[in-house]
Formats: structure tokens, C-alpha cells, sequence
């Protein structure tokens, strides 16, 4: 088991072009009992409790759109809509929110959840494509805690 969490939301910048201080300020403004540490000038961590141990970082590298075609490959092959393919492909940046285990002091259950929101904060500003550890489609319908948690 993999002791760390990685929800990316690959995004084409030029359909909409989001700061992560924008979306630390959505956040706070529609979590304002969230602790939220940082300037959010590239990243912010983000708890529940005393603790803020998600990182919520952007990034517009080269090598964002190699990763992302790569994870555009994985899923066509794993059937993933040509849509949404297409939609990966196109996009030169990303968001990326890591939880990582080890780091957290005592990890709880809600901390997938708040993965879960950030990430539906994330896609609604950016119109992006939510995926888990790059090979998978976050599903907003399904439970958070059964797609985030890895198994």
C-alpha cells in the first residue's frame, strides 16, 4: 500500500486560467473552519483539526503535459472515454493535492473527504479533469473515501 495520496486536475490554461491564491480564497471563502496555512502563491496546506497536512500546489511545466499525456494513455487503454482523452491531452497544467501518511500525525478517514472537496472546488474553476495517482478518473458521484484511500 502506498503511503501517500496524489489527486491531480489537469487543466488547459488557455480555457481558464486559475491562481492557486484564487483557489485558496474559494476555499477559505466556502470552508472558512478549514485550517489553511500559506500564501498560496504556488501552494497551501489545508487540514480539518490542528493539522493541515494536504498540499494543494500548481504547476504549468513541460513536463506536466509529458506526465499528462502519459496518464492520457493509461486511461484510453483502460477505456476511458475519447472525450475525456482528448480533454487530458490538451491540457499544460496542473493541480495537484498530496496527502502523504507518513507525514500526518494522526491520519483520519475525513481527510479524504476534504481531498474530495478540494478537488470539486478545483475542477469547477478550472473545468478540468480530476484523476487519482494518474490513472484513474476521480468520479464526484462515488464515495471519496473508496476512490482516495489507496487499497
Amino acid at each position: 500500500m502506498s503511503s501517500e495520496v496524489n489527486v491531480y486536475i489537469v487543466y488547459n490554461t488557455s480555457v481558464k486560467s486559475v491562481s492557486c491564491q484564487e483557489i485558496r480564497a474559494v476555499i477559505r471563502s466556502s470552508h472558512p473552519n478549514w485550517l489553511i496555512e500559506g500564501d498560496g502563491r504556488s501552494y497551501f496546506t489545508v487540514g480539518l483539526y490542528d493539522w493541515a497536512p494536504v498540499r494543494v500546489y500548481s504547476s504549468t511545466e513541460q513536463t506536466d503535459q509529458e506526465e499528462a499525456q502519459e496518464m492520457a494513455d493509461s486511461l484510453e487503454l483502460a477505456g476511458v472515454p475519447a472525450s475525456e482523452i482528448l480533454k487530458i491531452r490538451q491540457t499544460n497544467a496542473r493541480f495537484e493535492i498530496n496527502w502523504d501518511f507518513k507525514e500526518d500525525p494522526d491520519p483520519v478517514p475525513e481527510t479524504a473527504e476534504l481531498i474530495f472537496d478540494i478537488a470539486k472546488i478545483i475542477v469547477g474553476l478550472t473545468d478540468g479533469v480530476p484523476l487519482v495517482d494518474g490513472n484513474r478518473l476521480l468520479s464526484f458521484s462515488d464515495s471519496p473515501w473508496e476512490q482516495i484511500l489507496p487499497s
